[in-house]
């Protein structure tokens, strides 16, 4: 199950930084990490008369520059879910960092940087880590250079996620499931598929069930 993190602060706190030092020690400790950037001002995905923006001009859409290194999706459409957008996007990761989306829920760290307007966050039940140059007294706390210390948290929760990896969407939304709901949810319908004949050699590795009531 990927398991989702955003990192949120103010602007100036060093979210960027934070993502871009402990990415490489995640990675290191063999973890698939993607991360998502919310650009709430809005963004050009390619340069203006390159071929891509003429396509995407035209009014294509989805357009996929495709690279020898690289690929770039754009896509029309409104302002979608966080779980959706990983769901779609994202679901083979390890461990998805999000910077922004700090109002919707979900484990995250809290970036503060003293001199810097600190940032709320919907419910401060959620945050897992701060980083913070200056003691606040509201749970587990490093400083802001401590990346190792943050790595081994993230890396502790994905393998506290560890498990099947289980979507559950209802009327085209995705709903949330901690690990123990979809443990068990994976754990019934696996029992159940196993009790048949899919004409496979072993296992599944992927099960799909659509129910229309």
């Amino acid at each position: 199950m990927t398991a989702v993190v955003r990192v949120v602060g103010a602007s100036g706190a060093g979210k960027t930084t934070l993502v871009e030092r402990v990415v490489p020690l995640l990675r290191e400790r063999g973890l698939a990490v993607g991360t998502v950037k919310h650009a709430h001002k809005g963004y050009d995905a390619d340069r203006a008369g390159s071929d891509s923006a003429r396509h995407w001009e035209a009014g294509a859409s989805p357009v996929l520059l495709v690279g020898p290194d690289r690929r770039t999706l754009t896509e029309a459409g409104a302002p979608l879910p966080l779980g959706v957008l990983v769901d779609r996007h994202l679901r083979h990761a390890d461990l998805v960092l999000v910077e922004g989306f700090s109002t919707e829920p979900g484990p995250a760290v809290l970036v503060n940087r003293r001199g810097v307007e600190r940032r709320r966050i919907a419910d401060p039940a959620d945050v897992i880590l701060t980083v913070t140059d200056e003691p606040l007294g509201e749970g587990p706390e490093v400083g802001l250079d401590d990346v190792d210390a943050v790595a081994d948290r993230l890396a502790a929760l994905v393998e506290e996620r560890s498990g099947p990896d289980v979507r559950l969407t209802v009327d085209g939304r995705t709903v949330a499931l901690n690990p123990f709901a979809a443990r068990v949810l994976a754990g019934a319908v696996l029992g159940m598929v196993a009790e048949y004949k899919t004409g496979g050699d072993g296992p599944p590795s992927d099960v799909e069930l659509t129910i229309r009531p």
